[in-house]
Order: structure tokens, then C-alpha cells, then sequence
């Protein structure tokens, strides 16, 4: 229940119309154009124009100079500061110096969104006005040739992108959502919330848009960028934030960079940044994700393609917007068509004559056509001449070099060019690598088809990679409007059946000319980054919670005839207090839609006797290939999305209803309430709790819920047959621990928990096959470690959900390059603030937070901070009583799974060899019990740490090390001392809950304003555990983040 979704586009056309903003008074700059530096015509190479740095402030330059070649002339015309590695200093400090909280957030300074839609207002107005937008129209001409409509349009969409976040706009980006609790004074409120450092990274094809959008979207919401434009075109964003800094942003939220590759990396590396988005080559967003441990998102390459269907209308037109599509900007747009798919219909027509007219009309003077920065001449020749020599392939036209043109040897100079492939030899394994090679310059592939042979060009798609946009050319645009396309065969197979991030659909689709009122980016990426709409930004924040208090009533939902299953559980292979040393219980998995045993065979040792009560066939590396085969046979698409089998999403609902009911029943509850206490010790109402959450969440989902998380969203456009359509789609095969949110939005999982408890879920999957869900929707497999990473690197699924220890999680971040979303272990921590009030109330919270279930909560409580008010009270003395209440006989203290007696009581030591530490409870293990010594056993414990101690860098570690058992922290602080208790809160890691008990508001928007946490209780009756179902549970700050619960968390 994570970022299991893409969002998607179908569009068709676009508008060439313009508007002007009404002006408000910056008739001074604009006709003085006070904010430039440079004037475009003016650049050459006897008067160079310069680049500088932004940092801290300060435009600074630099002792190293890179100069820029004329890409028409080959003058040297522009000289740029470029930072080297030993100038990196003072970005690195500048990054630093913003905490993971932001520059603003809903609790700090919340004026800040309101200062964005001003400073929104005002450079969307200058970029209005005609001499602003011709001077960036030729600037960018400047450095990127293209056609001035082309360099306008650039100008033009980012202007209404500005546009559309007037106002109060930027402030509804950060709206919050609340759910009323289950009494009065409870409430769970979630907040968008920055990652605070981030970096981003832009590529020079369109360098006025990408940066600006990308920017802007980070600053919106309270976070501290420093920007890298590729430094062939950085002279456009520097003169954008001399605009944007007239405008009224301040001259410190933003750091601006010229710099090679190596140097960005160390400065990505030195500084940390929480989060790094990144516009440009493939390979190097693959060696980003590595490095930066998967703190990324990608808006990166695509390989992007057109099907033209079998319906012939409008020849001229088909033939203009191909032409447009594919050579536009000489082919460097991230979503220029590299593949042309033609139905027979059209290879009978006139279109390849018109191309190559159309294409023999670019010339160099009007910059139709121009200089490709990043491929040479000789390298788009070279791949000309491999494509000729497949078998059936021609020359259609191009493959030429340019002529009579000045254009210096390093960039590429070649006519708009298209070869003609054969489709049955493009799906030769042989050929196909090279056909979809991406070539950033005006070349395309074409090939035709027969309608018989759909089905060969959709497995062609689902080869491909780097899925950025395409075209469905296709129907009439008024049965469009009306959603008529839907129900189309080639609408229906084509979109249904393939994964882009941007599908274009109709008659008038083209893959080129995205406007800024829709998502672009690509899809089936969970690192993949999208630009211009509210959802594309809101990518870059991290879901928070505030939340008072715990419900602790029951419900019963209604039942409806499961009386035959109930009273026979006929779902169930195990009786909970059958399981025995003597009769031990089999766990199995299961596959392809088949329960199967293996040859290896684990037994899971009783944790309160010893007994070996469970076997658990485990598949070892040379049992994999099922499951690898499994994944393997689902499609990127998914096994529904909104354009294929739509009814599933029904289905869903359904066998939530029955689920959600059959948990409601006493006997089911008991049942898995029981089971869970025989593998992982604990009382039976923390048992029955987990039934119970699970019950409501299912709930959530019945009836046309399901549906609803696939909610599309759609924008008019600029005339009639025009809409934006934007889709939740699959990721398709992804291995998950978080069930059902992945099987609801059209994913097929494979789920493998921890063998120790595993059988819990096998009996779970069993009672879900009752309700309905089909046996082959779900692969469940036990194995150990090892093997899982073997079967994720073979399978290669899209994308891996994964909670659990922090060091696992890092180690498959690399192994798996980013595509996982973590919801990982956390050092969690409570403030006790000034006013004192419930001493009991609070003192049993303490208590649960910290020992309930032995305290084997990823959201235990591990570190207390008292007001010295609290230390005035009997508030520890009662913690006392509370913690030595706690007995095996009731499980309310039991085994601890995964760390040892011996090593707590180790832990225990070195801190008590602290300064001014001392043991205030516990410290010492159980007595007279049968717990195997590979489990631990200790009483619950509480360690007293002076506060000044914790501090110091020899002890902070130490300190904050989790234990994963009955273990806590205590220690207290003076009024004058919250600072100090803040720097602690920062130099934690993994954020994932956090409590703040006190009523007093001033207290609670100081804390939670300079804070990070997935979820923060607030509130005097505010804990670290007992996350129900109705609010996000998950970690902030941290790009690779996910959440449970929550349809925003099934939605991310």
C-alpha cells in the first residue's frame, strides 16, 4: 500500500494560441529589463557573455572558466564559472544549513506559500509581456538552436505553468486532509511535508521549461535546491532567477551551480541532499540511483513511439504532426517520435512522400533544422548504416550530412532522416536493441503492420524501455470527447496494453508538445518524476500525520450468510492450540496458482518452549524458476488498469466485503488472534488489535472504494476534441509485504514474510481464496534471505515494497537501483512538554509504548524526553509499578525474536557506563521460563541518560541505537534546553513515528514545525504506537519512503 501508481496521460493535440496576462505595473523592468545581464543578440565571440554561481546568497564566479563554442558558428561565446571539486565548500554548507523540516512547512512559517503564488503572479506576468519573452525566446535560440516558435512555445509553457499557481494555489498544494477519530479530542491529520536539501538536475533541450517547472515545484513546498543546468545552455536559468529574484524570491532559497559531472557527484555525495531529481541520460540516472542509494527521481530518456491505426482521415494533417513529432527542435526533445508504427491503411496512402517533403523543406536558415549538441555527425551515420544492412531495410530519406553550414565538428549536423525496418525483423533478438536505440537528433524508425499483427507490435512495446510518451492515432476526435474512444478496439488494446507515462490518443495525438496542464514523466518507474501538474509536485513530499489518541472499541459488521465457513473454518488447515512439539503445523507456498511443498524443509522453534512446532518448506536458489516464471508472465501494464478488465476493480471490493466480514466474526478473530500469539508472543488484546486494524482497513475497501483509488482525473483543452486524461496505472509484477493495496490498483505480487510467522499469512491467503480472490493473483513464498535477493535480481520485478531493519533495506536499494519503496525500522521518540496534566493517563501510555508486545514495534517507544515538570512527579516511580506488572503468563512481557538476551543486557551496560546514567527498571532477564536462548528475555528496562551526555558525539550513537525489545531511554530537559532537544530530534535517523503530549499550542507548532516524522501523535493523550487504519503509517524524509493504510498510501 505504497507508491504503487504512474500516473498517465491520453491526450490529443495541442494549441498554438497565446495569451497576455493583464500587466500590473512592471512597466520599468520590463521596458529596461532591469534583471538581465546579457543581451542575446549581443553575444559573440568578440563580446562573450558570462555565467555566474549562486550561493548563500551571493552571484560568485570562478577561477576556472569553461568556454562555449557558437553551435552554429563555432565562435567561443560564452564563458561559464564552472565550480571544480575544491570549490564545492560552500554549496555543500548552504545545503547543510537547511534542516530536513524545510524552509516551510505547514507548522513554519506557513506565510512562505503565499510569498510563492505572489512571486508565481508576478513572473508569470513578466513572461507575458513581448520584449521578456522574446528575450528569452532568443536566448534559448541562442544556445539550443531551434525555431523561434519552438524556443517561444518553451517560453509560453512556462508561463502558464507559472500562471496556474497564483494566488492562493501554491498554499492548496500543501492541503491537508483530516479523518475524525472515534471520540471527542481525536483526530488524524496528514500534512505534505518537504524533504528540506534537495538537488536537481536539468539537461539542455529545453533549458528555460525543465528547470523552471522543476524548480518551482520544489520551492513551493518549503524545500532548499541547488540547481545544475547542463552548462551548455545554464545562461537561460541564470537570467530566469535574476527575473524571479525581481519577483521577490529570496536570494538564499536558492542555489544555482555550473559544474561538470564528477563534481556534482561529489557535491551530491558530500552534501546528502534528501532527495535528487534528475532530467537527462539513462546511464547516468543508473549510476545516480546507485550512488545516491535510490534518493531519487527520474524524469529520464525515452525510446518513444506512434501507431498509426487502421482508420485513414486527414492525410495532411497525420503527415504535418509526424513530421513535427519527429524533427521538431532537430529531434532533441525527450519525447520525439523514434518509431513509427503504420497500419497496411496507410502504406497504401501518400504519407512517406509527404514525410519526405515535409522533411526536405527544414533548413538551417530558419533553424528548422540544426546542431545536435550531444551525438555527432560520423555516430548518426554510422547507425544509419547498421540499420541498412538488416535485411529488408531502406533508406526512405536523409542520412546525409548537412551542407554549407558552420557548425563546429563536436555536434552532430545530419538531414532529417528515416529508415524503413521490416517489423518481423525488428522482433528478431538480434535487431531489436539496435532499432530502439535512442538517437537525440532528427531520426526516426519506420515499419508498417498488418491488423493481424497487433498483438506483435504491443509485445514490441512491452520489450521496450524508458516508457516517456507515445501516440495512438486513431477514431474521430468528437467520439473522443464524448469517451467513445474507450470502447474502440485499437483504443482499448493499444493504451490497455502497454505502459507510457504520457499516451496521446486520437486522430490529432502526437507524442511531442506536452503543455503544462498535464503529467509528464515516465511510467512504470517508482524513481520516475514527473513535471507541470500539482501531482507532479506533490512527488516531491513526503506524507506526515498528527494524530490524538487510540480508538478502542469493537465493531461487528453485518454478516451475510458465511455461516457454512465460520462454524467449520473451512479456509483454515490449523488449529492455533493444536500446534505442538507432537504435532507440528506445515507451511507451504504457493505459485502459479498452486499450493506446493519443497524439499527443504525449516522448523520454527516454539518461542515460549523450545518445541520445534512448525515446518516450513522453504524454497531454496534451486527452486526459484516458478516464481521467476510467474512474475515473469505479467505484463508492465499489470493484470488490470482502467483500460483492461475494469471489472476487477469490483472483484476487489467484493472479497474486501467478505474479508472485512469474516474477520468480524468471534471465531475468525479468535482464530488469527490465537495464531499470531503462538509465533509472536503477545497479550491477547495486541493480538487481537492486529485483527482488528486489519478488519477495519478492509472495510475501507468495499463496495466501489477499489474503484475510487483508480479515480482519473481529466483538464478541457484549448478547443473541441481536446481533454487531458490523467490514469492510475500498475506497476505490474512487483514483490510486496503490503498485500492487498498492490493486488487493488492491477499489480501481481509475490509476498514473502519472515518464515518465523509466516504461517499467519498462509492462513490468510486461504481465507482470501474463500472470499473470492483468484489463486493465481498471488505468489507466497518462505526462503531465506539470500535467496529472495536472488529471486528479485532474476525476476527483475518493477518495483519491491519492503519493511524491516534499515540495514536491508539499504543493501536492496543498491541491488535492486532505486526501484524500491522502503518502510523501514525507526528510533522513535516522545516529548513530554511543560504542562502536567493525567499523570496516570500518561504514565500507562508510556508504559505500552514502549513494552507492549515486548516492545517489537517498529513504532516503540525508544527514547523518552521529560519536562523537568514530568521529573517532579511520580511519573517515573509509577512507570515502575507499570513495567514490573507486566508477566509471561498473560504474554504482556514475552520472547524477544531477533535480539538476544545477552546482547540487550550488553547494551544495557555500556550505556550505564555513561557519566550520570542510571538504571531506573529492569536490566535484568526473566525468570522461570522455557524461552529458547536464541530468542531474548529480559524484564522491561529503562536507562537514565543525562540529556548533555546524549549529546556528545562519543554516546549520541550509542544512544539512539534501536532495540528491537522491552527497552527505552529516558532522560529530561529544562524549558531553555528544547533546542537542544530539537538538534537531537535532527540528528536522528529514520523517522518513522513520534509523539508530543502537551495541549499547549505554541509548544506543539514549535516541535512539530521543526520536526520530521512519518506519523507524529500530538497532543496530550498523543503515543508512538497503536497505528490504526484510517491515517498514514510510514517514514518522512526519505525519497524511498512508503506508507500503510491510507488511500494516500496506496495511491503513492
Amino acid at each position: 500500500m505504497f507508491k504503487l501508481l504512474v500516473s498517465r496521460a491520453a491526450r490529443v493535440s495541442n494549441s498554438g494560441e497565446h495569451n497576455v496576462l493583464v500587466s500590473f505595473g512592471f512597466a520599468r523592468c520590463v521596458h529596461s529589463l532591469q534583471f538581465a545581464t546579457v543581451g542575446a543578440e549581443e553575444i559573440s565571440g568578440s563580446r562573450p557573455a558570462e555565467v555566474l554561481n549562486l550561493v548563500q546568497g551571493k552571484w560568485i564566479g570562478s577561477s576556472n572558466k569553461t568556454t562555449l563554442l557558437d553551435p552554429l558558428n563555432g565562435d567561443s561565446f560564452i564563458k561559464v564559472a564552472e565550480v571544480d571539486e575544491t570549490g564545492i565548500q560552500p554549496f555543500v554548507e548552504s545545503l547543510s544549513s537547511c534542516p530536513k523540516h524545510g524552509v516551510h512547512n505547514p507548522f513554519k512559517a506557513p506565510e512562505r506559500y503565499l510569498m510563492y503564488g505572489e512571486i508565481s503572479t508576478k513572473a508569470a506576468h513578466m513572461l507575458s509581456l513581448p520584449k521578456v519573452s522574446d528575450f528569452f525566446t532568443r536566448l534559448i535560440q541562442r544556445v539550443s538552436p531551434k525555431s523561434y516558435q519552438q524556443a517561444f512555445g518553451e517560453v509560453y509553457v512556462t508561463q502558464k505553468f507559472l500562471e496556474n499557481f497564483c494566488g492562493d494555489q501554491v498554499r492548496f498544494l500543501a492541503r491537508s486532509f483530516a479523518v475524525p477519530g472515534n471520540h471527542l479530542g481525536q483526530q488524524s491529520h496528514g500534512f505534505r511535508w518537504p524533504y528540506g536539501p534537495v538537488a536537481i538536475i536539468t539537461p539542455f533541450n529545453f533549458p528555460l521549461e525543465i528547470p523552471v517547472l522543476q524548480l518551482m515545484g520544489a520551492l513551493y513546498m518549503g524545500n532548499k535546491p541547488v540547481l545544475k543546468v547542463d552548462s551548455k545552455v545554464s545562461i537561460v536559468m541564470e537570467q530566469m532567477l535574476r527575473l524571479l529574484h525581481t519577483c521577490g524570491l529570496p536570494v538564499e532559497d536558492v542555489d544555482f551551480i555550473n559544474s561538470d559531472g564528477k563534481t556534482m557527484n561529489k557535491l551530491l555525495l558530500e552534501a546528502n541532499p534528501r532527495m535528487t531529481l534528475f532530467t537527462g541520460s539513462s546511464r547516468v540516472a543508473e549510476k545516480l540511483t546507485v550512488d545516491l542509494k535510490g534518493r531519487i527521481k527520474l524524469e529520464d530518456a525515452g525510446f518513444d513511439w506512434k501507431i498509426l491505426g487502421p482508420d485513414v482521415h486527414q492525410e495532411d494533417y497525420i503527415a504535418w504532426v509526424c513530421d513535427q513529432d519527429a524533427y521538431t527542435c532537430s529531434g532533441q526533445k525527450c519525447s520525439a517520435q523514434s518509431l513509427l508504427f503504420m497500419h497496411e491503411n496507410w502504406s497504401k496512402t501518400s504519407l512517406l512522400s509527404k514525410l519526405k517533403d515535409l522533411a526536405e523543406k527544414r533548413k538551417l536558415a530558419d533553424l528548422t533544422i540544426g546542431p545536435v549538441l550531444t551525438v555527432t555527425t560520423d555516430s548518426m551515420l554510422e547507425h544509419v548504416n547498421k540499420l541498412l544492412e538488416i535485411p529488408g531495410s531502406k533508406l526512405l530519406f536523409g542520412g546525409r550530412p548537412l551542407e554549407d553550414h558552420s557548425i563546429p565538428s563536436i555536434y552532430g549536423a545530419i538531414k532529417p532522416t528515416a529508415v524503413y525496418v521490416p517489423l518481423e525483423e525488428i522482433m528478431k533478438d538480434k535487431n531489436f536493441e539496435l532499432v530502439t536505440k535512442e538517437i537525440f537528433g532528427p531520426f526516426q524508425i519506420i515499419t508498417d503492420y498488418k491488423s493481424s499483427q497487433l498483438s506483435v507490435v504491443l509485445d514490441a512495446l512491452e520489450r521496450m524501455h524508458n516508457h516517456l510518451t507515445a501516440a495512438v492515432v486513431s477514431n474521430d476526435p468528437l467520439f473522443l470527447q464524448a469517451r467513445f474512444l474507450l470502447l474502440k478496439l485499437i483504443g482499448r488494446e493499444v493504451i490497455g496494453k502497454s505502459v507510457n507515462g504520457t499516451t496521446y490518443a486520437g486522430l490529432r495525438a502526437r507524442t511531442t508538445g506536452a503543455p503544462q496542464n498535464h503529467w509528464f514523466g515516465p511510467a512504470g518507474d517508482p524513481r520516475g518524476a514527473g513535471i507541470g501538474t500539482p501531482e507532479a509536485i506533490k512527488l516531491l513530499l513526503v506524507s506526515r500525520a498528527t494524530k490524538h489518541s487510540i480508538p478502542r472499541n469493537y465493531n461487528a459488521f453485518v454478516s451475510f450468510g458465511f455461516s457454512r465457513c465460520i462454524h467449520s473454518l473451512s479456509f483454515a488447515t490449523v488449529e492455533a492450540e493444536e500446534i505442538s512439539g507432537s504435532r507440528p503445523a506445515e507451511v507451504l507456498n504457493l505459485v502459479q496458482g498452486k499450493w506446493v511443498g519443497s524439499s527443504n524443509w525449516n522448523t520454527v522453534v516454539d518461542p515460549l518452549n523450545g518445541d520445534s512446532f512448525i515446518k516450513v518448506a522453504e524454497v531454496d536458489e534451486t527452486g526459484l524458476q516458478p516464481f521467476v516464471k510467474s512474475l515473469s508472465s505479467c505484463p508492465k501494464h499489470g493484470v488490470h488498469n482502467p483500460f483492461k478488465a475494469p471489472e476487477r476493480y469490483l472483484m476487489f471490493g467484493d472479497i474486501s466485503a467478505k474479508a472485512a466480514h469474516m474477520l468480524s466474526l468471534p471465531k475468525v478473530s479468535d482464530f488469527f488472534t490465537r495464531l499470531i500469539q503462538r509465533v509472536s508472543p503477545k497479550s491477547y488484546q495486541q493480538a487481537f488489535g492486529e485483527v482488528y486494524v486489519t478488519q477495519k482497513f478492509l472495510e475501507n475497501f468495499c463496495g466501489d472504494q477499489v474503484r475510487f483509488l483508480a479515480r482519473s482525473f481529466a483538464v478541457p483543452g484549448n478547443h473541441l476534441g481536446q481533454q487531458s486524461h490523467g490514469f492510475r496505472w500498475p506497476y505490474g509484477p512487483i514483490p510486496v509485504l503490503q498485500l492487498m493495496g498492490a493486488l487493488y490498483m492491477g499489480n501481481k505480487p509475490v509476498i514473502k514474510v519472515d518464515s518465523k510467522v509466516s504461517i499467519v499469512m498462509e492462513q490468510m491467503l486461504r481465507l482470501l481464496h474463500a472470499c473470492g480472490l483468484p489463486t493465481e493473483d498471488v505468489d507466497f513464498i518462505n526462503s531465506d534471505g539470500k535467496t529472495m535477493n536472488k529471486l528479485l535480481l532474476e525476476a527483475n520485478p518493477r518495483m519491491t515494497l519492503f519493511t524491516g531493519s534499515s540495514r536491508v533495506a539499504e543493501k536492496l536499494a543498491v541491488d535492486l537501483k532505486g526501484r524500491v519503496k522502503l518502510e523501514d525500522a525507526g528510533f522513535d521518540w516522545k516529548i513530554l512538554g511543560p504542562d502536567v496534566h493525567q499523570e496516570d493517563y500518561i504514565a500507562w501510555v508510556c508504559d505500552q509504548d514502549a513494552y507492549a508486545s515486548s516492545g517489537q514495534k517498529c513504532s516503540a517507544q525508544s527514547l523518552l524526553f521529560m519536562h523537568e515538570n514530568w521529573s517532579k512527579t511520580s511519573l517515573l516511580s509509577k512507570l515502575k509499578d507499570l513495567a514490573e506488572r507486566r508477566k509471561l503468563e498473560d504474554l504482556t512481557i514475552g520472547p524477544v525474536l531477533t535480539v538476544t538476551t545477552d546482547s540487550i543486557l550488553e547494551h544495557v551496560n555500556k550505556l550505564l557506563e555513561i557519566p550520570g546514567s542510571k538504571l531506573l527498571f529492569g536490566g535484568r532477564p526473566l525468570e522461570d521460563h522455557s524461552i529458547p536462548p536464541i530468542y531474548g528475555a529480559v524484564k522491561p528496562t529503562a536507562v537514565y541518560v543525562p540529556l548533555e551526555e546524549i549529546m556528545k558525539d562519543k554516546n549520541f550513537e550509542l544512544v539512539t541505537k534501536e532495540i528491537f525489545g522491552p527497552f527505552q531511554v529516558i532522560t529530561d530537559y529544562k524549558s531553555s534546553q528544547l533546542s537542544v532537544v530539537l538538534d537531537a530530534l535532527e540528528r536522528m535517523h529514520n523517522h518513522l513515528t513520534a509523539a508530543v503530549v502537551s495541549n499547549d499550542p505554541l509548544f506543539l507548532q514549535d516541535v512539530i514545525g521543526k520536526s520530521v516524522n512519518g506519523t507524529t501523535y500530538a497532543g496530550l493523550r498523543a503515543r508512538t504506537t497503536g497505528a490504526p487504519q484510517n491515517h498514514w503509517f510510514g517514514p518522512a524524509g526519505d525519497a524511498r519512503g512508503a506508507g500503510i493504510g491510507t488511500p494516500e498510501a496506496i495511491k503513492l
